[in-house]
């Protein structure tokens, strides 16, 4: 199925107006094979609810959600500290993150994705840019879902504090597909793929009537950060590291007033503004805007604010 559409979308290519293939002058096959999947997502909806927009069957059956393996490691104090003061709410806490997780992993891998389950997050606006985000990621690494190999998906647990009915968690996560090896598929032209390597990520939870949820997400900004990671401020100073602002937020009270979605949207801490940015219509039957994500990719001044003018321009 999936190999009939993109061959209709590869044939419709030809017929792209003029003026349109000038601004994307600068694109490969592959960037305009993707831009027009990208903006025929609902097509490619299954029965199931997924979306197989990128990949093939054996990537799709190889790195299924309850087919992938995710190792997980947690320093021995944080492990027994929130085992023995929190054993239910952490033990909760872990089964959220490694679905969340799971899903995730799933959709980068195999090329089909998977919506998260609403039920897991607080409100539409961080489930919308939580989903808004996977199709970001899928197509940014090209060559999700291409050849099946050996996955590789593990994240650390750096943080992870609980009081009353917040928690906060700061994970360290990679995410690769090993190519195999010569003997085992000797004619395959496949070396691997890492999609993320060493990607911090910071969730702010809330338990809403005996479950936890998903209240945020903050967002590794590392790739345009000037300066050290490590730091809370950049170089110049002109900037604050919101995620390390975030992990050494001490009082739950300021985890909630400062770090909630409404307080702390990836528009505020990044050029590129909110995943969101990236969709057109609704999260359930979106359109993906990979005319902003290639802009963004081959211009480093390139902003949110850039954009939209760019945008402005063309409609005029």
């Amino acid at each position: 199925m999936l190999r009939r559409v993109i061959s209709v979308l590869c044939l419709a290519l030809l017929l792209v107006p003029a003026p349109m293939m000038a601004v994307e002058s600068t694109w490969s096959v592959v960037d305009m094979q993707h831009a027009m999947i990208a903006e025929n997502i609902p097509k490619f909806e299954q029965a199931d609810g997924s979306f197989e927009i990128l990949g093939g069957d054996n990537a799709r059956s190889a790195f299924a959600p309850d087919a992938i393996t995710i190792d997980t490691e947690k320093p021995l104090w944080l492990n027994l500290r929130n085992t023995i003061f929190h054993h239910a709410d952490f033990a909760q806490i872990q089964t959220l993150l490694e679905d969340y997780h799971r899903t995730y992993f799933s959709s980068l891998a195999s090329g089909s994705w998977r919506p998260f389950d609403r039920a897991h997050f607080t409100e539409d606006g961080i489930y919308e840019e939580a989903n808004a985000r996977t199709l970001y990621q899928m197509f940014a690494c090209a060559g999700d879902g291409e050849a099946v190999g050996e996955g590789d998906f593990h994240y650390t647990y750096d943080l992870c504090r609980i009081s009353g009915d917040l928690c906060k968690v700061v994970l360290t996560r990679h995410a690769e597909v090993v190519a195999p090896s010569d003997e085992e598929a000797p004619y395959l032209a496949f070396d691997g793929r890492v999609y993320e390597d060493a990607v911090r990520e910071g969730y702010l939870l809330q338990k809403v009537e005996d479950e936890w949820k998903i209240a945020n997400i903050i967002f590794d900004e590392s790739e345009n950060w000037d300066g050290d990671p490590d730091r809370i401020f950049n170089d110049s100073y002109t900037a604050v590291n919101t995620l390390n602002l975030f992990a050494d937020a001490k009082e739950s009270e300021v985890w909630q007033s400062g770090f909630s979605f409404e307080k702390c949207q990836r528009e505020m801490y990044s050029p590129y503004g909110n995943y969101m940015s990236y969709i057109e219509g609704s999260i359930e039957s979106p359109v993906f805007l990979y005319e902003k994500l290639t802009y963004e990719r081959d211009d480093p001044s390139a902003t949110l604010e850039g954009w939209e003018q760019m945008q402005e321009g063309t409609a005029s």
